[in-house]
């Protein structure tokens, strides 16, 4: 991340402050070897302060490249070099997708036109302080609207056409949110005026222009006024809408009054007419991509979103940024009658700020609109036609609003969270609820139960956040002599794929996992290791085995043999590049989203490749293996989770996987993918016989369960639930036996062993039910 400096250091890089400021938008870097020569170079890094609020000065040009290359944070980069660097430095930094701009600051602009014309990123060449404010200032609007995108979430139609399923719940829980916070239906009135202030003052102390403008808003604010609060161009404006656009649920909650007072008056509006707006508006490359590829779908903005009625000339907007593209929003609005407004027509006694004099409409936070079309002009910019969505077209969406207002059941949206994996927003959450439900409120109870279970579940289960494959570390230890071949074949090709990120030690004194002590640590070792160990392992070290001992194997984090740890390390590796796969979805990075998942889709698949190199080297004749046995249930949302979980209870010591779909087409999808696993399906009773037929027809699909509990149906329905955990036990011990036989046939002694042994533990598991 980058670090908030008060003024440059005499030093080769400027010094950080402790606390590392998690709402920066823009990040401004000087690189300058004589910058304390000049005054004025101190005086202007001043004035840019009013825009920037968090600055890096280098004087050192070997140290600014390492540290820009280096870069790990979500802020765009505006670099300031000085002219006889310039040269030096930006040829090696001009790529990196983290600077999206560049000025000169020099005293001869002629020495360096030629020879910036081939650097698009080059804003401009600046030969004093006010030209260099000027050029910047230009660009910050520029940058504020590209960072305004990331607000954008792509919502596919079927998703919200069919049942709930886990992949628009991110969008789902956060509309559900917005409901809660702009209406005084669910929360008491709460003045938090003084508490965000607070917080604004923390985040920008050392900048006298910011904290005028929070000690003006602390004691000026009227409900009246918030439309101007929102959208004025200062660090409050740009505070709050960074805040929607991250999903900030402890800082929106501190922002319920502005939310609310703007819903007021944004709702209130009564004026029903069709009527096209325009929004022009800079997006990077990837970003108008990505629309391009969902056309027809849906899309939402996390943030207000402002327009105007009067169309511009785009033919007068000319772009020499390769960086970005300009993208025309043409918008079709309309609210049948009786239905609240969900945009605003802006009274210029209302407003004021330079960005009035272009917009006249803002539409609420949370909008939800249809992308219509995408096209490109003879001039490069591209027309992206929206239509406004009303509430009523919104299928799943719309019908769980309709709980919320019926049943007021707070929690939902925590548990939305948690079908998201999104632990610690939803610890969060609650947290927000207690502070701001009164003592008498009839949920508390249910709330702090929430609470307590999810912190105990992350406490014991160790239930990490994975930001990103850096957050986490892949360690083998004193494994490789103890794999056979096949193990150690699947070891080396996951090793080659992964390109880095596992660590391999071939002798435990060469481990020292303090050095790790900032990630979630994924050891991977024998037992011989362990018992050699003399201290123990931190919180963060998660430890998968191989065990010698039968007794001790628990195939989670003890093995048999080698082939299954590695798989294990298969499992975890997919995890950890899927996980961080989902995160460049909403803002529409679609090539990151790409390459991450088809790191994570290839992890398997090479597992499965080797494995049939080396048996068939082995055994012309061999059978084909199972890597993987897999109960997969399909199921309806609104369903209780009581028997789901019941079954994971009963089983998942046995089975390698267990899953739950909600989504018919991406349960296909994931069975499609798993050609050399047996899959144990069961599906709901609601599904008819011609889906049923085209499950069964799949290969991997050794049993399917159609089950329906409270049926009278005539068709071959499960419908008593201990049948079902029967049936299945039952079919489980035929297939480890048939397993067993066929490695025992093939001299495999310890894999034949451990297939017996699962079939002897179902036996036991039936005689007890």
């Amino acid at each position: 991340m980058a670090h908030y400096v008060k003024q440059a250091q005499s030093s080769s890089v400027s010094s950080p402050e402790k606390n590392i400021h998690p709402f920066k938008t823009f990040q401004l870097v000087w690189l300058d070897s004589n910058f304390k020569s000049y005054d004025e170079n101190q005086s202007t890094y001043d004035a840019l302060q009013t825009i920037f609020t968090h600055s890096l000065t280098f004087n050192d040009c070997n140290q600014c490249e390492h540290w820009l290359k280096s870069y790990k944070g979500n802020e765009m980069i505006i670099l300031i070099i000085s002219g006889k660097l310039s040269r030096v430095i930006v040829p090696r930094i001009h790529h990196l997708d983290a600077i999206i701009g560049i000025c000169i600051n020099c005293l001869n602009r002629t020495r360096y036109e030629v020879w910036a014309k081939n650097y698009g990123k080059i804003l401009g060449i600046a030969t004093d302080s006010n030209d260099l404010i000027k050029t910047i200032s230009n660009y910050q609007t520029i940058f504020q609207s590209i960072e305004d995108s990331k607000s954008i979430q792509i919502i596919r139609k079927h998703f919200l056409n069919f049942t709930f399923d886990s992949k628009h719940a991110s969008f789902i829980w956060y509309q559900l949110l917005l409901e809660i916070l702009v209406s005084s239906s669910y929360l008491p009135p709460q003045n938090t005026l003084s508490q965000l202030s607070q917080i604004l003052r923390q985040h920008c102390a050392n900048n006298p222009s910011h904290l005028a403008t929070i000690e003006t808003f602390e004691e000026k604010y009227h409900s009246e006024k918030v439309i101007y609060w929102l959208l004025c161009d200062t660090f409050i404006g740009h505070f709050v809408g960074k805040a929607l656009r991250d999903q900030n649920i402890h800082i929106l909650f501190l922002c319920r009054f502005l939310l609310q007072d703007a819903y007021l008056k944004i709702s209130s509006y009564s004026v029903r007419i069709f009527f096209n707006c325009i929004s022009i508006t800079p997006m990077l490359h990837k970003e108008i991509d990505f629309f391009k590829a969902n056309q027809g779908e849906y899309l939402s903005f996390n943030d207000f979103l402002c327009a105007s009625t009067t169309r511009p000339n785009i033919e007068s907007f000319e772009n020499n940024n390769y960086s970005f593209q300009m993208i025309l929003l043409e918008i079709h609005a309309y609210i049948p009658h009786g239905e609240k407004s969900s945009f605003l027509y802006i009274d210029q006694n209302l407003t004021s700020g330079k960005n009035q004099t272009i917009n006249n409409i803002i539409f609420m936070c949370g909008s939800i609109f249809q992308i219509d079309s995408l096209t490109e002009t003879c001039n490069s910019i591209c027309i992206l036609r929206l239509k406004l969505v009303t509430e009523r077209n919104l299928g799943i969406l719309t019908e769980m609003k309709r709980q919320l207002r019926k049943n007021s059941d707070l929690c939902l949206i925590g548990d939305l969270l948690e079908r998201c994996d999104q632990h610690e927003n939803a610890i969060v959450y609650f947290k927000s609820l207690l502070q701001n439900l009164p003592a008498q409120h009839i949920q508390l109870v249910k709330i702090q139960d929430r609470l307590n279970k999810l912190s105990e579940i992350k406490y014991n289960d160790h239930v990490f956040d994975l930001e990103s494959v850096s957050d986490v570390q892949f360690i083998v230890v004193g494994l490789k002599p103890h794999l056979n071949t096949l193990a150690l074949a699947m070891f080396d090709a996951l090793y080659q794929l992964m390109d880095g990120s596992i660590q391999v030690f071939e002798n435990e004194s060469d481990v020292d996992l303090r050095q790790f002590d900032d990630k979630t640590v994924f050891l991977f070792t024998s037992d011989q290791f362990i018992a050699r160990m003399t201290e123990e392992f931190g919180e963060n070290v998660l430890l998968f085995i191989l065990e010698s001992d039968p007794t001790k194997v628990d195939n989670q984090r003890r093995f048999r043999t080698g082939e299954d740890l590695i798989c294990q390390l298969a499992d975890e590796l997919y995890r950890c590049y899927n996980q961080e796969t989902s995160k460049y979805i909403p803002i529409g990075d679609i090539k990151t989203t790409e390459n991450k998942k088809n790191v994570a889709d290839r992890i398997h698949s090479t597992l499965r490749k080797v494995h049939e190199t080396i048996t068939k080297e082995n055994n012309d004749n061999s059978l084909e293996i199972c890597i993987e046995t897999i109960i997969v249930w399909l199921r309806l949302y609104t369903q209780s989770n009581e028997t789901a979980d019941q079954i994971q209870s009963d089983l998942c010591e046995i089975v390698s996987s267990y899953l739950i779909f909600n989504d018919l087409d991406i349960c296909r999808q994931y069975l499609s993918d798993k050609t050399t696993s047996a899959i144990f399906l069961i599906m709901d009773g609601i599904y008819d016989e011609s889906i049923i037929t085209n499950f069964k027809s799949l290969n991997n699909v050794k049993r399917l369960y159609h089950y329906q509990p409270l049926t009278s149906a005539s068709k071959p329905i499960l419908t008593n639930f201990d049948d079902l955990r029967y049936q299945i036990a039952y079919d489980l011990i035929a297939h480890y036996t048939d397993l067993g036989t066929k490695y025992r046939a093939n001299n495999a002694t310890e894999q034949s062993r451990n297939m017996f042994s699962k079939a002897k533990t179902l036996c036991d598991f039936i005689a007890d039910l």
